[in-house]
């Protein structure tokens, strides 16, 4: 039998060898149920704990501060990071934030690879917090004293 004349299916049949098994994969950890809640509950320990991993994870990119002024800037990155301050970011849930940890989303890559589910959560509640805080600022706007 050639590439001319195969046996084909309608769409809606599956092969006898096929019926009653389930061909999807199976889940990762990221997605997958486990008793503890989806998100854990927002606290001093969490919001300390989400600092800790966004300045491991993020801060190259994104600056301490969430401006996108990141050491990643002085090498050459083509495109620069988003910043946490822009108001199309402000209006994101926590949600949003978690699941572009997770997923990753335009130019920035996953990082469920080196934060589980809970320290991605840590830091998307810290970046949340991050931007309702008063910030100093920049070191170009201070003015130089001598």
């Amino acid at each position: 039998m050639g590439l001319s004349r195969q046996d084909s299916f309608k769409s809606y049949e599956r092969p006898e060898a096929l019926q009653g098994k389930d061909l999807r994969p199976p889940a990762s950890e990221k997605y997958s149920r486990s008793s503890e809640p989806d998100f854990p509950p927002l606290d001093m320990q969490l919001l300390e704990e989400g600092q800790k991993y966004y300045l491991i994870t993020c801060r190259p990119c994104h600056g301490t501060l969430g401006r996108a002024t990141g050491e990643v800037l002085a090498h050459g990155f083509l495109h620069p990071p988003k910043s946490f301050l822009e108001e199309s970011q402000k209006k994101q849930s926590v949600f949003t934030v978690y699941h572009t940890l997770t997923d990753g989303r335009g130019e920035m890559l996953s990082v469920s690879d080196q934060l589980n589910r809970k320290q991605r959560w840590a830091v998307a509640n810290y970046v949340k917090v991050l931007q309702k805080l008063p910030l100093p600022p920049s070191p170009t706007e201070v003015p130089c004293v001598e």
